[in-house]
């Protein structure tokens, strides 16, 4: 099994050079964190001073849209849930163009062997956001999503039924302290036949127990009809630890038996574990990362310092052991004001064997320290086409790093799998570059990882900008992910990097074993090599050869770099062994394509320059 290290070593020589922003740490672009208002509107005032990764396996589908597309500010908590049966649950944060249906929850069910009719829009209340999915009883789930009326208290609103996929939704809620609304939420459920509900919910329109936007705890044993804790302020996460809580910076495990745990944190501030072994009746504190910053004496200037995003996931071993992982982010004040360096990339990991994490570790500089200690398990791949971590100056922003929104699932054997998504050099629309998601795993419980694998290489993903992956935190026969899709860098929603365009979510799944299989190819993948194409840039013909120790049909697909196909070519069968072709490209204008050349099944793609 090929492992990380000639990647990791690939990493360290292309750390500082993030195309023509940066080149080392004195040239890093330093962005303002600007204060930013959230609202449970979904609105914010900022404030000014079956083809997929080359045919290894893979099944895709659309299961969705959506306009609006901010699926979060930070974590997308439980999206997606399989089950071991083969069925599979999904949702996601949707609208209709103009918001008709406007923003709620947009669900679907894979029943093993398809994909239904989506629904768009989940209950009556015309606008509801952050939906959260769990199984619920023994055959059935449950969804929440939280409804904010303004000027009235608003409550975090379930959906259940018995059989998944299936049957009328059953209906209830619950509010927050009095006056108050709970929003920004994440649920999951416990128990032997996931009888019980354990909920995470944010306060908004005042501060509760001394705290602005308190994070609470509550739990329910019938599916959110009562409830046997509420408005519980967990020990270290109250007034004497923040002034406030963290952003939806959240997230459940998969629970083992009596043990439950989150995540929490892991921004400028500390990263911690939150773990009970007795169902949510108390609490143990575990620290991962410890933040050189007081939350109660802001400082007025630092050195840039390395810490965490904003985002986290966390899986729970068969022994109940936490593991972790969360993007890298190197943050600096100045005048008492918050700065952030957004083209930081990496995903740590932590489990509960290794030393508390610092910001000397995690560094403002480089990740030679991480990789050294065995702690870098996700990073930005290198172009595929031409090598190296070249790209755009200007890059569409998400409030994050270029390497973000990671989520882990686990199977009953330990393997650990890893989603994230990351910046893509070498996939740009010419003016920024596309993100593209990102899978990894682990076969011996967290001690090593593969080489992380994008799963958006093929010709119907190189001019689309794939996000917000989500993960099941069950892995049970195969791996599920869903991701958002559209063509456009960016999001319009909250950041308005574009126009409102409607985004696809997306369905993968594969085998468990597939990064086994996709890293021990060699160059020549699947009994098939392809050349890159010489001469490039080309200005009447270029040429690549074709290896195969097989018979095999060979074809070229050019497209420009509005995805569309200019020009289609079959050259037949070709006997096995080294074979030249060549490309007439003497009537297509001067400009940037991609060739992409199908030998059987698979599919290789080169960037194509024509003077």
């Amino acid at each position: 099994m090929q492992k990380t290290l000639l990647f990791l070593l690939m990493l360290t020589v292309g750390i500082g050079v993030f195309g023509q922003e940066s080149h080392g740490r004195g040239g890093l672009k330093m962005i303002k964190k600007q204060p930013v208002k959230y609202t449970p509107e979904g609105k914010t005032d900022v404030q000014q001073a079956i083809i997929a990764g080359e045919n290894r396996g893979m099944l895709d589908a659309n299961i969705g849209t959506t306009w609006y597309d901010m699926q979060s500010y930070n974590n997308l908590m439980s999206r997606i849930y399989s089950f071991n049966d083969g069925t599979v649950g999904a949702v996601w944060q949707c609208s209709g163009q103009n918001q008709n249906p406007d923003r709620g929850t947009g669900y679907n069910y894979f029943n093993g062997s398809g994909w239904g009719t989506p629904l768009m829009h989940l209950g009556s209340d015309a606008r509801t956001g952050w939906p959260s999915y769990a199984p619920w009883g023994p055959n059935g789930e449950i969804i929440a999503h939280y409804w904010y009326p303004s000027g009235q208290p608003g409550p975090i609103k379930f959906f259940r039924r018995e059989n998944k996929g299936t049957g009328v939704w059953l209906e209830s809620q619950v509010f927050g302290p009095e006056g108050l609304s709970i929003v920004w939420h994440s649920i999951f459920t416990s128990g032997a036949n996931n009888q019980y509900v354990h909920l995470l919910a944010r306060v908004y329109d005042g501060a509760y127990q001394g705290l602005e936007n308190a994070l609470l705890y509550y739990r329910s044993s019938d599916g959110g009809q009562t409830w046997d804790w509420e408005h519980v302020i967990i020990d270290g996460l109250g007034s004497d630890y923040f002034t406030t809580s963290s952003n939806l910076g959240f997230s459940w495990a998969k629970p083992v038996g009596n043990t439950i745990a989150f995540c929490y944190g892991f921004d400028q501030f500390n990263g911690m574990v939150f773990k009970s072994y007795d169902n949510g009746e108390s609490w143990e504190q575990i620290l991962v990362y410890e933040s050189p910053i007081d939350p109660f004496n802001i400082p007025g200037d630092t050195d840039p310092f390395g810490c965490g995003d904003g985002c986290s996931s966390i899986a729970l071993d068969a022994n109940g052991q936490a593991h972790v992982v969360f993007p890298k982010m190197v943050h600096q004040y100045i005048g008492g004001e918050l700065f952030w360096i957004p083209s930081t990339e990496g995903i740590i990991y932590w489990d509960e064997t290794k030393p508390v994490l610092d910001s000397t570790i995690i560094s403002s500089y480089t990740n030679e320290f991480l990789i050294e200690a065995g702690l870098l398990v996700g990073y930005m791949l290198p172009d595929p086409f031409i090598g190296g971590y070249e790209i755009l100056a200007v890059q569409m922003d998400y409030g994050h790093s270029y390497t973000s929104f990671p989520q882990l699932g686990i199977d009953d054997q330990n393997n650990l799998f890893m989603v994230y998504t990351s910046l893509a050099p070498g996939y740009t629309n010419m003016e920024n570059n596309f993100r593209h998601v990102l899978v990894s795993a682990s076969y011996d419980n967290g001690a090593s990882w593969e080489v992380p694998v994008d799963i958006n290489t093929n010709i119907m993903y190189i001019f689309s900008e794939c996000v917000y992956p989500a993960t099941s935190v069950n892995v049970a026969d195969k791996i599920h992910i869903i991701f958002q899709e559209d063509n456009s860098p960016g999001i319009y929603e909250w950041l308005t990097n574009h126009d409102p365009v409607e985004n696809r979510m997306v369905h993968m799944e594969f085998d468990k074993d597939y990064f086994v299989k996709v890293n021990e190819t060699s160059a020549i993948t699947g009994g098939v090599e392809v050349s890159t194409l010489y001469p490039n840039p080309a200005t009447s013909g270029t040429s690549f050869f074709v290896r195969t120790i097989n018979q095999s049909n060979v074809g070229v697909i050019i497209t420009n770099t509005l995805g569309q196909v200019v020009r289609e070519i079959g050259f037949g069968i070709k006997n096995p062994g080294k074979n030249l072709i060549d490309i007439d490209v003497s009537d297509l204008e001067t400009g940037l394509y991609y060739c992409t050349v199908k030998i059987d099944y698979q599919c290789f793609t080169n960037k194509l320059m024509v003077r």
